[in-house]
């Protein structure tokens, strides 16, 4: 059987209608693998904080609008859900806009619950509960450099799809092993247990540079669909003219032999022109184990987060 291929297309702008019909023209390749009417799909976006929609660090709730109506034009019955570092994700959609596209469109927020664990090849992964809720996972990356990981697309985004604060123990735990190799392999892991159902990747507009938060926000016109979440990566990785050895997760990737070279990449409107994004600089690359003072200030956003979603304003305090 012929490996799925990865396609890229050119995206301007965030038009829902557009980008809908977009995915559908272009997902021909893939109509053998996508799931059938019916199937009951978690939309899996990147959602870090709250913070509002134009600093480019999540997934744009317009985007993921026309991912909606894709899917809801294929029958499938969607939710959307995430477990960001900082806060809920009800909170992060309410600052994001991303809450008032599912009141429009018909599609629960669902938070995570829980975790369980997932036996993967020697080893296992940790992935929420929630996933048994779900027939499987459209996962919607946002294009993004990265300070600790260089890049961050598909296989990182599905990291969230561990319930709570574990996440932050295993960046911990695995940071600083083996050069972040046992890191990589541990998101690796994670990904080929959550094995989602299709990946479409949100390259319209970018956060480049010193990525996840702190980036440069910039406009790099593109869409990146494929089955396999490392494939898209890689393909989407080359194109913006990145280094292998430079990624912790596919210069490991590259060295086990994950790639496969009968994957095709398709660009059938033509590849799309190269636009703002750059890569984070060597002096900004940072430690992939966090250290004790960044663990307090997440610490105090994430309660400062979840006070000003639950309780009175800050003005009555």
């Amino acid at each position: 059987m012929r490996e799925s291929p990865v396609v890229l297309l050119p995206c301007k702008e965030y038009d829902p209608e557009a980008i809908a019909r977009l995915i559908e023209d272009n997902a021909k390749p893939f109509q053998e693998q996508l799931p059938g009417t019916g199937a009951k799909l978690l939309l899996k976006p990147n959602m870090v904080k709250a913070i509002k929609r134009e600093k480019c660090v999540q997934t744009d709730p317009i985007f993921l609008e026309g991912v909606m109506l894709w899917g809801k034009g294929r029958g499938w019955e969607l939710s959307i859900g995430d477990s960001p570092a900082i806060g809920s994700a009800h909170h992060a959609a309410k600052v994001s806009g991303l809450d008032e596209v599912c009141r429009r469109q018909g599609v629960p927020l669902v938070e995570m619950k829980g975790n369980r664990e997932e036996v993967v090849g020697e080893g296992t992964a940790t992935v929420t509960r929630s996933l048994d809720d779900f027939d499987g996972v459209v996962n919607c990356p946002k294009l993004k450099g990265h300070g600790q990981l260089y890049y961050t697309g598909a296989v990182k985004n599905l990291y969230g799809c561990m319930k709570g604060k574990r996440k932050v123990w295993l960046h911990m735990k695995h940071g600083d092993s083996r050069a972040g190799a046992d890191f990589a392999q541990m998101l690796l892991d994670h990904a080929r247990a959550v094995a989602p159902v299709f990946n479409i990747l949100d390259g319209v507009q970018a956060m480049a540079g010193k990525g996840p938060i702190s980036g440069t926000p910039v406009s790099e016109g593109m869409v990146a669909m494929g089955v396999d979440p490392l494939e898209l990566d890689f393909h989407v990785f080359r194109h913006l003219g990145g280094e292998l050895e430079m990624d912790p997760v596919l210069k490991l990737a590259d060295a086990q032999g994950c790639f496969k070279s009968e994957t095709e990449l398709l660009c059938p409107l033509g590849a799309p022109a190269r636009g703002g994004f750059f890569f984070p600089t060597p002096e900004e690359r940072k430690p992939i184990s966090f250290r004790p003072w960044v663990l307090a200030r997440m610490a105090w956003r994430d309660f400062r987060s979840n006070f000003l979603e639950r309780g009175p304003s800050l003005e009555k305090v």
